[in-house]
């Protein structure tokens, strides 16, 4: 069984690695491209980067923990550029945020991050 979930957890990053470096450029190139011969770009074609996120889950250690509303996962690492890119994202969008299905927010001290499935996904 521990096998397998590394498998999968190895597949994940591979996965997002993918996105990450070859499907997120050509993405952002391509909507860039279209606005720019659609007439309707009104700002620079690196905007569309803000919307991506610049943080992977998967390269941010996790831990299992139950809270008053049932279990969840979190994590505090400052010393992870992973983490701490995710923080200022939860920072810009008011301390929360829905990403792949699961909600992310940042706990009062500003160190800890929670993560929990949304609901009916």
């Amino acid at each position: 069984m521990q096998d397998r979930e590394q498998v999968k957890q190895i597949a994940r990053e591979a996965f997002w690695e993918l996105v990450d470096n070859e499907l997120l450029p050509l993405l952002k190139d391509f909507v860039g491209a279209r606005l720019v011969v659609s007439g309707s770009q009104k700002e620079p074609a690196g905007t569309l980067q803000k919307e991506a996120p610049s943080w992977s889950p998967l390269r941010i250690p996790w831990k299992t923990a139950e809270g008053e509303k049932g279990p969840y996962e979190r994590a505090e690492d400052p010393e992870n550029p992973e983490f701490r890119a995710l923080v200022k994202d939860l920072q810009d969008h008011k301390k929360g945020l829905t990403r792949d299905g699961l909600f992310y927010w940042l706990f009062t001290d500003g160190k800890i991050v929670g993560r929990k499935k949304v609901r009916g996904l």
